[in-house]
C-alpha cells in the first residue's frame, strides 16, 4: 500500500497501520476492509486501485485472485492498492 498526502490507512483484520505497516500478508480469501482517515488539514480523496477506485473512505474487497497469492497467501502490497489524501 502507498499513501499519497497526509492520512492513516488501518485494516480489519488487522495488519495493516500505514504509515507504520502498509505491507501485510493474509490468507487467500480474507475479506479486507480498509479504512482511511486524513490528518488535521488534509482530506481523503480517495483510493486508487482495481477494487477501490472511486470509493469512499473505506473500501472492501476479498483476496481471491491467484495471481497474487503464493501458496494460500496473499501479501496486501501485492495488490496497488493507493490512499491518496489532498491539503484541505
Amino acid at each position: 500500500m502507498t499513501l499519497i498526502g497526509q492520512g492513516e490507512v488501518t485494516s480489519k483484520p488487522r495488519g495493516i497501520d500505514c504509515p507504520r505497516s502498509c505491507r501485510w500478508v493474509y490468507v487467500r480469501g480474507t475479506h479486507i476492509v480498509l479504512h482511511a482517515t486524513p490528518k488535521p488539514g488534509w482530506r481523503f480523496k480517495g483510493f486508487s486501485s482495481r477494487w477501490c477506485n472511486g470509493q469512499p473512505a473505506k473500501c472492501v474487497f476479498d483476496l481471491v485472485s491467484p495471481h497474487d497469492c503464493v501458496g494460500g497467501a496473499c501479501p496486501l502490497g501485492a495488490y496497488g492498492v493507493r490512499a491518496v489524501f489532498a491539503r484541505e
